[in-house]
């Protein structure tokens, strides 16, 4: 099990250079560690594969050195001297590059007859190993000509046989994509490129989407936080959006998502007609336009909390409508004028830690636009076909927003001699990195790779929506076509029976506002985990304040040692273990610095010389003494504001 490839004895049988025993003895191994993929494969140890349909696909030869090498469509999968040889050069190359090292799992994608990942069973049997392979023959083919027992030995190995994208990205995810190094040949892939091209697009799309996140986290942390805290006591006085889950799943009531895209000038004239015949979902970027053509949606969503996106609801009031927000909105969204204000659950750490001790409010999905939250609310509310207009996701001849939006607005009342509208128009159409793509029709627009993102999270949420019966079509093809959403016309939704009435039955039937009694019990509880949670935070600045004086008296000492060293870096891994444990441990989270702002504040720390040896133990302390005062610092900050806010609150 041990021994390197080379050494592998390569039996023969007949001309075609395959060995039933040992087929059967992979399929054994592969059996006994995942029982329930052999079974759904067919692959047994006592059920031999079809060899003519595999020597139809897969062409043995004899390599210089006796080993099995193979062809496929002409083309070479493996050398045809070393096979062996060949696969330890590859893996030993990946893993000589300076950002491959630190990767702790190894996605393949394919595998030809297995010898390079037997070598990286070999070489990393710490690693994860994960075995991507959409066609099962080809799993079968390698079962028959090479050794798979080290693969079956490691502790941690994945097989994806035949598996669809988005069940591989999720456990991909779980994984940590950051952390996976994929490993490609052309020839193992050349049987379905497709399949795999597919794969790394959606792998690609993930990790910018954990950049993106994580960019933006850093960018709007202090203002979800400061949002946050001036919201927190509406948890106790606005009622969640999880009264409203599923109030259409008996019906055949459809939803309609208007967003504010320009193709939604040609949908408004229709628009008070169409809801007649659905319920009516409308993005805050679009409210202005839908209220202007005298028009009011059943339900206004809005998630982004930046006080420009406030500003879509000045001057304005629907009193008929529902108003779905959370509580990281920018707080005067919590003025507007409407029927009721609904709250979802927070995405972000404080609303979480609070409502885990109170109510949970309602989840639903973030895509990264309100467009997208809005889709997630339909389907939230149990509609079972969805229609879209505006999403446009691209800018049709040219325009960014329909008419009378608060985005075209501004532009236009805000613009001056040496600023005009189109200057601002030029930057939102070609400030993302714009690309050309397709509209429904297969007509080019102008998109973007933000854009693109967008439109990649309704493609695979439209595909799972629609794999347990749902639907989602667009009612303007001029948009930006996304794989899984069908075109339909507007005529189509107005030919079906009015079920206004029968909706807003259903919506008016969805639970009670709590009563002023109900309110204070509700505010009472939220006070004591408000108290709760400050508790958890002063004993976190307590233990903060001792670990950074520790450092700095540490780095300040004349008479370093290794043993003193070693006794602060222990100290420093008991905190952060303490850290992770606490209840609040993410809200903790937005505290730390990014990597940039730990190095440029480290290299400020001026630490006496130390011998060579020590210096490594030195660095350490000092990147965490430089962190260590960032999250006192900020410690501080949110103590304070949350305790101002809680005092007037209680008042």
């Amino acid at each position: 099990m041990n021994s390197t490839l080379s050494d592998q004895n390569v039996p023969l049988f007949g001309s075609s250079l395959l060995d039933p025993d040992l087929y059967a003895k992979n399929a054994l191994l592969f059996s006994e560690r995942f029982p329930a993929l052999s079974e759904m494969c067919g692959i047994r140890g006592d059920k031999a594969p079809d060899y003519r349909l595999i020597q139809e696909q897969i062409k043995f030869e004899k390599a210089r050195n006796g080993m099995i090498s193979a062809r496929y469509d002409g083309a070479l999968l493996h050398s045809a001297y070393n096979p062996a040889a060949e696969a330890q050069k590859q893996i030993s190359g990946l893993f000589a590059r300076d950002e491959n090292k630190t990767k702790d799992i190894l996605v393949f994608f394919g595998f030809g007859l297995g010898y390079a990942v037997n070598e990286a069973a070999r070489v990393f049997p710490e690693k994860t190993i994960v075995v991507v392979e959409p066609d099962l023959i080809r799993l079968q083919t390698a079962f028959c000509a090479l050794d798979w027992a080290p693969v079956f030995a490691l502790k941690k190995i994945i097989f994806f046989v035949g598996t669809k994208h988005q069940n591989i990205i999720g456990i991909l995810e779980k994984q940590g994509l950051k952390n996976c190094l994929v490993i490609r040949n052309p020839a193992f892939e050349k049987h379905n490129q497709k399949y795999f091209a597919d794969l790394q697009t959606l792998i690609n799309r993930n990790i910018q989407k954990a950049a993106t996140n994580a960019k933006t986290l850093k960018t709007f942390s202090k203002l979800w936080f400061s949002n946050s805290v001036k919201n927190m006591m509406r948890l106790s006085e606005c009622r969640g959006i999880s009264c409203f889950k599923g109030i259409f799943a008996e019906s055949d009531i459809p939803a309609l998502v208007v967003a504010a895209g320009p193709s939604l000038d040609r949908i408004l004239p229709q628009l008070s007609r169409l809801k007649e015949h659905c319920v009516l979902i409308c993005v805050d970027t679009a409210l202005r336009a839908l209220v202007n053509a005298g028009i009011e949606p059943d339900f206004v969503l809005v998630v982004d909390p930046q006080y420009w996106n406030a500003r879509h609801f000045d001057r304005l009031k629907t009193p008929g409508s529902f108003l779905v927000t959370e509580i990281a909105s920018y707080p005067s969204v919590f003025r507007f004028e409407c029927k009721e204000i609904l709250l979802g659950s927070s995405m972000f750490p404080l609303g979480k830690y609070l409502e885990q001790k109170t109510e949970i409010k309602g989840e639903l999905a973030a895509g990264g636009s309100v467009s997208s939250t809005a889709w997630d609310f339909a389907r939230y509310l149990g509609c079972r076909k969805i229609y879209l207009a505006g999403l446009d996701l691209s800018f049709p001849k040219g325009r960014t927003h329909t008419r009378g939006s608060t985005f075209e607005e501004k532009a236009f009342t805000g613009s001056l001699r040496l600023n005009p509208a189109e200057t601002w128009l030029t930057s939102a159409l070609y400030g993302a990195q714009p690309v050309t793509k397709s509209d429904y029709n297969g007509n080019p627009l102008l998109s973007d790779n933000r854009m693109a993102l967008y439109a990649w999270w309704f493609e695979s949420n439209c595909s799972r929506f629609a794999e347990n019966g749902g639907q989602t079509f667009t009612l303007t093809p001029e948009s930006l076509a996304i794989p899984g959403i069908k075109v339909a016309d507007a005529e189509e939704l107005l030919s079906a029976s009015p079920c206004r009435a029968y909706a807003d039955k259903l919506i008016c039937g969805a639970g009670s506002k709590p009563d002023e009694k109900q309110k204070a019990e509700e505010k009472k509880k939220l006070m004591n985990v408000i108290e709760e949670l400050l508790t958890e935070l002063r004993e976190m600045r307590s233990r903060t304040k001792n670990v950074l004086e520790l450092c700095r008296s540490t780095l300040d000492s004349e008479h370093k040692t290794e043993a003193l060293l070693l006794v602060t870096l222990k100290k420093i891994s008991e905190y952060e273990a303490g850290l992770t444990k606490s209840t609040a441990a993410d809200l903790a989270s937005l505290l730390f610095p990014s990597e940039e702002e730990i190095d440029s504040l480290s290299k400020k720390l001026i630490c006496a010389e130390v011998p060579e040896q020590l210096s490594g133990y030195c660095d350490n302390i000092s990147r965490s003494s430089a962190v260590y005062e960032c999250v006192l610092e900020a410690l501080d900050k949110y103590i304070n504001k949350i305790e101002e806010n809680s005092v007037k609150s209680g008042k």
